[in-house]
């Protein structure tokens, strides 16, 4: 498979070597891992080389995931960055956008997401956006949709609430406001009216 190398950023090196084997083991290659950092940066520091996806972890040593994506903030040349966090709260997926993660995913998601999302980053088009385009992640032609995502727009489409739809999927309800609140970010939706508008207008076979 060619693909964006990968590069993981997590201080917990046991979910690390695990992930990293999970990724090979679906065809993508893992450059680099690091449990902290300031290896991180000296690395970065002398390869020059961002032509990478960094799986990035909120919370690290001594530290945390913003500091990383403050260092690449306002840089023209950057990696595509996907925080993988255990943390919903909306406040930090918020900050973490903000500060310029181009993705966050749950932690207590299926596997499956992040890699429906690698595929996702690894199309010729979303590759060739960000290269071009890092710092202008709002002419990207059609939102991601993770799997998550969609079933819970399939179900906000026949009118269940959070927690209901908390209920069916097995999840929190913390956990559904958190993707509420990505879908409609994704969409530049204001609403859930508008949002489902926004689907039926625009990915109607999600819905089917």
């Amino acid at each position: 498979m060619s693909s964006v190398p990968i590069v993981i950023l997590d201080d917990h090196k046991i979910f690390t070597e695990s992930l990293s084997y999970y990724f090979e083991m679906k065809g993508y290659h893992v450059i680099k891992t690091f449990d902290n950092k300031d290896d991180f940066f000296t690395y970065v520091n002398e390869s020059k080389d961002f032509h990478f996806i960094l799986i990035l972890d909120i919370q690290l040593k001594e530290s945390d995931g913003y500091e990383v994506l403050q260092f690449f903030k306002n840089k023209t040349a950057r990696p595509i960055i996907v925080i993988l966090s255990m943390f919903s709260h909306s406040y930090i997926i918020e900050r973490a956008l903000r500060e310029g993660a181009d993705y966050y995913l749950i932690k207590d998601e299926d596997s499956e997401e992040l890699i429906n999302l690698l595929q996702h980053l690894n199309s010729s088009n979303v590759k060739q956006r960000h290269h071009l385009q890092s710092k202008n992640k709002e002419k990207q032609e059609k939102p991601f949709f993770s799997k998550r995502e969609i079933e819970i727009l399939k179900l906000l489409a026949k009118g269940h609430t959070t927690k209901e739809i908390s209920f069916m999927l097995y999840i929190s309800f913390n956990t559904v406001q958190t993707h509420r609140k990505n879908l409609l970010r994704k969409s530049k939706c204001q609403n859930t009216i508008e949002l489902i508008r926004f689907v039926e207008k625009n990915l109607i076979h999600t819905l089917i």
